[in-house]
């Protein structure tokens, strides 16, 4: 069927520089519909972070415009653009309390079947349950008694347990091997496709982009 309904997101002409006179951003345009998984390509210092920052209104725009589900940004508040998104950006910082603790903070109320889903998704379940304390166990300041990689996908499980209609994750295959990564992303986007949720991703993981449906490069 014909998607009738705005896309998603509409960025028009986009442009952004942390300094005036050198944009990281420049004239940028694109769409992104239900269930069209989308990719964020580029070299390091392109803008990858940036326009996933951009997006979420960490910062706003210096000029174009970005729309969300058809409504402009401006009419819509920070909280309202960000409840549109489950999102995990690099350098996200996790509470030293336990697993359960950095799930309840982030989602009131929600329930133990539908963490242990995240973290199933994630691919992170069994090594919970291998934990002395399970979710229960504290992570240590900034959860550094995770490694690279269990730490990336806490963060990816943190981004799924929300009810967002749509994930962003950056680099979530940093630190895993090739099997595990691809793993991770037939997990994710078979959830999403049951949920009827769409993924945008950055990422420098090249198999990953035969996923998905379009692929913006910076």
């Amino acid at each position: 069927p014909v998607e009738t309904s705005p896309p998603l997101i509409a960025a028009k002409n986009i442009t952004f520089g942390y300094h005036p006179s050198v944009p990281i951003v420049r004239e940028l345009s694109f769409t992104i519909r239900r269930g069209e998984h989308t990719a964020i390509i580029g070299e390091s210092g392109a803008g990858k972070t940036t326009l996933a920052s951009l997006l979420l209104r960490l910062w706003e725009c210096d000029g174009g415009t970005i729309r969300y589900r058809g409504i402009p940004a401006h009419a819509l508040s920070l909280a309202e653009t960000r409840a549109l998104f489950g999102a995990a950006l690099q350098g996200s910082y996790l509470f030293s309390t336990s697993i359960r603790d950095n799930f309840t903070r982030l989602h009131e109320g929600i329930s133990e079947e539908r963490i242990l889903r995240a973290l199933e998704t994630a691919q992170l379940a069994d090594i919970v349950r291998a934990l002395p304390a399970g979710l229960d166990e504290p992570l240590g300041e900034n959860a550094a008694r995770l490694s690279g990689g269990q730490r990336s996908r806490l963060l990816t499980a943190l981004a799924l347990a929300s009810d967002a209609s749509l994930l962003l994750l950056d680099e979530p295959t940093a630190g895993l091997n090739a099997e595990l990564g691809e793993r991770l992303i037939r997990a994710i986007l078979t959830e999403l496709s049951a949920e009827g949720r769409t993924l945008i991703v950055i990422t420098h993981d090249l198999p990953l982009l035969d996923h998905m449906k379009q692929v913006i490069e910076l």
